[in-house]
């Protein structure tokens, strides 16, 4: 005896009108952009050892399952690459990276938050390294809270005490201490970060 089975549409080949909806329901998906300052004091190997260990943490998130963006930033954004599913359009762009300005990250931040929320991942997550002081603190600290709020993590790593005692402020009350770095140790550092990412759903 043939029966019959009702369904939403999910269930069913083709498939109905819900299955996008059911799919994001009941699946974690994660978001990451790298901030990477590319401010003039950073001239030289500090540069060669952040593109290295950034296109490494580019890999390792995507193998991960989060989606890769990167934000180059100095006095502003200078580059900004929205996540993709294979990090390739970041990795790319890290390659060409130069250096140039000076050590602001509040506008960063904002654009990160931005490139964030539109990705609708349950994980998003903002990653800031510098190598200096900032010279807005305040202001990247307000930032800093306004992107928090909206439900997104801020990881923060920096080369030197001085950097890291300043991204300490950024990243407070919320996840662990800044990662304090060496030139030597810089690209392992940034891929270890990478590797402890766990996804994270949105309650």
């Amino acid at each position: 005896m043939k029966r019959s089975y009702d369904a939403e549409g999910v269930t069913e080949y083709p498939t109905g009108p819900l299955l996008a909806q059911v799919t994001k329901r009941f699946s974690s998906s994660g978001a990451i952009v790298l901030c990477i300052d590319v401010s003039y004091s950073m001239k030289g190997r500090d540069l060669d050892e952040a593109k290295k260990g950034g296109r490494g943490f580019l890999d390792d998130a995507v193998a991960g399952g989060y989606q890769a963006g990167l934000i180059l930033w100095s006095s502003g954004v200078d580059v900004a690459v929205s996540p993709t599913p294979d990090g390739q359009a970041a990795s790319s762009a890290l390659a060409r990276a130069s250096v140039s300005g000076t050590t602001k990250l509040a506008p960063a931040l904002k654009r990160a938050g931005e490139m964030l929320a539109a990705t609708e991942a349950d994980d998003q997550v903002c990653v800031v390294f510098t190598d200096g002081a900032l010279m807005d603190e305040d202001r990247a600290i307000r930032q800093a809270e306004q992107v928090k709020a909206a439900g997104i993590r801020i990881l923060t790593i920096g080369l030197g005490g001085i950097a890291a005692q300043g991204l300490d402020e950024i990243a407070r009350a919320q996840e662990p201490p800044t990662r304090e770095t060496t030139t030597a140790s810089l690209a392992a550092d940034m891929r270890q970060i990478a590797s402890s990412l766990s996804l994270r759903r949105k309650s």
